[in-house]
């Protein structure tokens, strides 16, 4: 236990606390939180210390200012902030705002890579310990069960038995995709294959694989016979059915920019418009999500394309971070791309400017990784997606000059997912990023003003 802190003390206040919330169980607190039991069991008994990102969550949870826990630990008492959840008022997991717990999940990462730091530096294992510990804070706070939030999730099911889960409207891609995977799990309980779909319908075997991998919408005639050939009754069943048919055939924003979209990259816009966490690593350039109009207007005028079309494609496809309920963007960006030299000292420090005003929103973490941390094999840039609904796995998405690669399956994805892990321990921490940017900011001003003072001079 550390010295001079009561953790006793902490776990008093915290079981008081949850009580006054309505939290009646610590099970409650756990699923709040997205910490385990036993770990919870742990703080509220007081038998040993937490980590930075434990007690940032629940503090989170339970309406406190954050440090309010070491306030605790050191005799004092907690701020509270959240005084309108009281006591006659249950606090239930799709309350918690999704923003909250990511600035909480940073604050454990940070943490999480000091530690890192200290590791490489010393291999010592009671550190790696305490690490192993934070990051899965972290893991329990980015990737909490979706069906906690109330989102749209299709679980496995008994045609006859068993109704689909509460639904809501949501992406027409995310509604073609969940309906092809429930499709398909129909046509398996009833113990059919698609050549024997084909012989009981109007549809080609290939229509049939078409549907079942997301890539194609059926008319309401087509889904209905296929709902016969499975033999499903359930009145239900099928309305829900056809109601997720019906907003998959709904265009996106996209659409219009179709005549010059690549196919391969129409694919991506649509996935990543309803993707919940977004992981980016960028290594020549700035990300997409994350250019100004004159940054990007600099990067895809040197392609020889149809430039104001594309940028104003690219300024749309940022919408989507600032709407409720956005994506949470966690973005790599080597140092080299920011220094390479994109449309001039003015449009840089612009960019860089808004990079800083970027990462202070709830739902991006911004991480620089310095130009002497990179390891030689590390040169692509890549992005991971996840998504809410559990019928779709996590996705790698690799673009290449003329192509994309796409990869789900979780021996391809895994490679990827510790990748990025392994990139975000060599980056700046979110904080030491921020004052990265600042200093280089103040470096592209001073290259501006001086390149403005030369062409004024040379008038």
């Amino acid at each position: 236990m550390s010295a001079g802190k009561d953790w006793k003390r902490l776990a008093d206040r915290v079981v008081s606390r949850r009580e006054e919330l309505s939290l009646h169980t610590r099970q409650d607190l756990a699923d709040a939180t997205g910490l385990s039991y036993r770990l919870l069991g742990d703080l509220e008994r007081g038998v040993r210390g937490m980590s930075e990102g434990t007690l940032a969550l629940v503090e989170q949870a339970l309406g406190w200012s954050p440090g309010s826990a070491h306030r605790i630990l050191n005799g004092g008492d907690p701020l509270v902030i959240r005084e309108s959840v009281t006591k006659g008022h249950p606090v239930r997991p799709s309350e918690w705002n999704d923003s909250r717990k990511l600035g909480s999940a940073v604050r454990a990462m940070a943490d999480a890579y000091k530690l890192a730091a200290e590791i490489s530096e010393a291999g010592d294992g009671a550190t790696g310990d305490r690490l192993l510990e934070i990051l899965g804070d972290i893991a329990q706070s980015l990737t909490v069960n979706s069906a906690t939030r109330g989102e749209f999730s299709i679980e496995s099911f008994h045609p006859d038995t068993q109704p689909i889960a509460a639904y809501r409207e949501v992406h027409p891609t995310i509604s073609t995709m969940v309906l092809g995977r429930n499709m398909r799990r129909l046509r398996e309980t009833a113990g059919m294959t698609p050549e024997q779909v084909s012989a009981r319908t109007f549809l080609t075997t290939y229509s049939i694989h078409l549907l079942e991998l997301g890539k194609a919408v059926f008319s309401s005639d087509s889904l209905s016979d296929l709902l016969n050939a499975y033999k499903l009754n359930d009145p239900g069943l099928r309305q829900e059915l056809f109601r997720i048919a019906e907003d998959a055939s709904h265009p996106g924003w996209w659409a219009r920019y179709t005549e010059i979209m690549p196919a391969w990259f129409k694919s991506y816009i649509s996935l990543e418009q309803c993707a919940r966490i977004i992981r980016t690593h960028e290594a020549q350039f700035v990300p997409g999500l994350l250019q100004t109009a004159a940054y990007a207007r600099a990067v895809i005028g040197t392609l020889g394309l149809d430039t104001e079309r594309r940028v104003e494609m690219r300024i749309e496809r940022q919408k989507m971070l600032s709407v409720k309920n956005a994506p949470k963007l966690w973005a790599v960006i080597d140092e080299s791309a920011l220094r390479r030299q994109v449309g001039g000292p003015e449009v840089l420090r612009g960019q860089i400017e808004h990079l800083i005003e970027a990462a202070k929103m709830d739902n991006i973490v911004i991480q620089i990784l310095p130009t002497k941390r990179v390891a030689n094999e590390i040169a692509e840039s890549f992005s991971l997606l996840r998504f809410n609904e559990k019928e779709l796995p996590d996705l790698v998405y690799i673009e290449q000059l003329t192509s994309a690669l796409y990869m789900e399956g979780k021996r391809d994805v895994q490679p990827y997912t510790a990748l990025m892990d392994r990139l975000c321990v060599m980056s700046y921490t979110p904080e030491q990023s921020t004052n990265f940017l600042y200093q280089l900011r103040d470096q592209y001003s001073g290259l501006a003003a001086a390149s403005s003072g030369t062409i004024k001079k040379g008038a």
